[in-house]
């Protein structure tokens, strides 16, 4: 990303547009004005728009295949869904879903940032090797709605990637 970020100065026309183009693909802000451009990194947030045409089609793809959620609060991990009735969604605890320890996941990077215990967080995340069509719909999702992840971890003997976010977008969280 550097690299990109390094090369729209010297660059202009349609060689800058393109980089321009590649680095907002890769969760990288960017802004054009008067032929200089701006781009910051977006930190582990749900993907902000302007366009209300595109949050509604980011929404639509986390309808439809919701990456798969853990909450985290100090060193537990809960389980979290999309409950849907009708249009209208709502994330929330899987009932009877068992908390894992943080423990017994293999982060790559390790996790920089010790986790608040007073805070929850939500670690979403998808497989990174799509074995099933579902598999790649939940990728889709988090690509689209939770870029850029922060890494990977191994669980269970298969590989994830994630992204740990303050917030699911979209849809309330349950009380």
């Amino acid at each position: 990303m550097a690299l990109y970020l390094a090369l729209l100065l010297p660059l202009g026309g349609c060689a800058a547009g393109s980089i321009v183009s590649a680095a907002a693909g890769m969760g990288v802000q960017t802004v054009v004005a008067g032929g200089v451009v701006g781009a910051t990194a977006i930190e582990g947030e749900d993907k902000v728009t302007e366009d209300p045409e595109d949050q509604a089609a980011r929404c639509d793809q986390l309808a439809s295949a919701p990456p798969l959620v853990l909450a985290l609060q100090g060193a537990e991990l809960t389980p979290w869904a999309l409950s849907q009735s009708g249009s209208r969604g709502e994330w929330m605890p899987v009932v009877n879903g068992s908390a894992i320890g943080l423990n017994a996941l293999t982060f790559s990077p390790p996790l920089s940032d010790p986790v608040d215990p007073e805070k929850r967080m939500f670690l979403v995340y998808a497989p990174v090797q799509a074995d099933t069509i579902a598999d790649n719909n939940l990728m889709t999702s988090l690509v689209g709605s939770f870029e850029p992840a922060a890494g990977t971890f191994s669980l269970y003997n298969r590989s994830y990637r994630y992204a740990l976010v303050k917030k699911l977008p979209c849809f309330p969280n349950a009380r």
